[in-house]
């Protein structure tokens, strides 16, 4: 299905510069219904990964409990660099060149995550939180995945469903309004629907601050929950 979305972008590219009259993948149908993922890892999920990412250390542990802790998606967290950060205000701020929806994104950061950020090492005139060479971000996914999986007792998941946990357990638990969990993730089309989408344009900063540091505490107890 991936490859026929993009086959077609292209064709499509191709007649709006006149070099073909029409799009030979114009009619094709997609080979197979999409599956939609509804994957929610459990809270005793979300605690073995946590204590996994523990054992695993820099660089990949401290990334993955970011992304539990922010919500934010993986290539966000993982490309970061020390100039995106604010010790100040609490933040990470992503360019537009760096969201999928090419907007520029602020992710209020909760004690956990700053403490997190904290215990990174600093090489002077290294400009990216996480890498192994000094120069390029992190990479590798697939296989430092499977050794998460291995680690922790838990498979079946992805990176993305991080995002989705966050988004049920926070409003399903925390009574935090899924309009806030909305914008924390980053969604170009959220929870406000109709004419008030038009006139509701407020990003909820401080809203969201308060989300994620509930969020932030909520995993706190969980993990040190003995």
């Amino acid at each position: 299905n991936r490859v026929l979305a993009f086959t077609k972008r292209f064709f499509s590219w191709c007649k709006e510069r006149d070099i073909l009259d029409q799009s030979p993948a114009e009619t094709i149908k997609p080979p197979s219904r999409e599956k939609i993922r509804d994957r929610v890892l459990s809270l005793d999920e979300i605690k073995d990964i946590w204590a996994a990412c523990d054992q695993m250390g820099y660089p990949w542990g401290p990334i993955f409990q970011l992304l539990l802790l922010t919500g934010a998606r993986l290539r966000e967290v993982s490309q970061a660099s020390w100039s995106e950060v604010s010790v100040a205000d609490g933040t990470l701020d992503l360019p537009a060149s760096r969201t999928k929806n090419k907007r520029p994104h602020q992710i209020q950061l909760s004690d956990q995550a700053q403490n997190i950020l904290q215990t990174l090492p600093r090489v002077e005139g290294q400009i990216l939180l996480f890498t192994t060479n000094g120069t390029t971000a992190v990479s590798g996914f697939s296989k430092v995945k499977k050794r998460l999986d291995t680690i922790s007792g838990v498979d079946d998941w992805r990176f993305h469903d991080l995002r989705r946990s966050f988004a049920t357990h926070s409003t399903e638990k925390l009574g935090i309004s899924p309009v806030i969990a909305d914008k924390i993730l980053n969604h170009v089309t959220g929870q406000v629907r109709g004419v008030a989408a038009i006139y509701q344009h407020g990003e909820y900063l401080e809203e969201r601050r308060v989300a994620l540091q509930k969020w932030g505490n909520f995993i706190d107890d969980l993990v040190f929950d003995q």
